[in-house]
């Protein structure tokens, strides 16, 4: 890609936002975060909607439900481990973890036990050891929201296993 087509500049938010919405050069902001503040982003954008070049397009993931849109010509040896890790790396503590798939029947009982396979084989221990992949939750809400949705999915209340 051309240099300028992508950027990430880690920043505290609220000066990061209102640099970029200040500038009539803004076209476009991609966001994951919380709900207040995207919408403290639209307002800033309507408030300088005058002073850009052109309307800038706004995308948020505000919900913290990142799923993945498996196409029935995917590659299921790629899509299990890579939806393991959106799933699970960080303990799922991140905004963008996987937390939904959504898969053609014809391919659900294969990646279903590819799935099985891998996360039977994920190690969960200490941080420090370098080769385990998950270690413990951030503190004890974590993991009694972690505990419930287990929970949930083993009540299997809405016809799930």
């Amino acid at each position: 890609l051309p240099a300028g087509i992508i950027s990430f500049l880690p920043s505290e938010g609220p000066v990061f936002g209102n640099a970029i919405t200040s500038s009539p050069y803004l076209s476009a902001i991609n966001f994951t975060g919380s709900v207040p503040t995207f919408k403290y982003l639209w307002r800033k954008v309507a408030e300088n909607l005058d002073t850009y070049i052109s309307f800038p397009k706004l995308i948020g993931e505000c919900g913290g439900k990142n799923f993945h849109f498996i196409h029935p010509s995917a590659d299921l040896d790629t899509v299990a481990p890579c939806t393991i890790r959106a799933a699970y790396e960080y303990q799922g503590q991140k905004c963008s973890a996987c937390s939904r798939i959504f898969v053609p029947e014809s391919l659900w009982s294969a990646l279903q036990t590819k799935l099985q396979t891998i996360q039977k084989e994920i190690k969960v221990g200490d941080v420090r050891d370098g080769s385990i992949f998950m270690s413990a939750v951030i503190d004890a809400k974590a993991f009694k929201s972690i505990r419930s949705y287990i929970d949930y999915a083993k009540t299997g209340v809405d016809g799930a296993k």
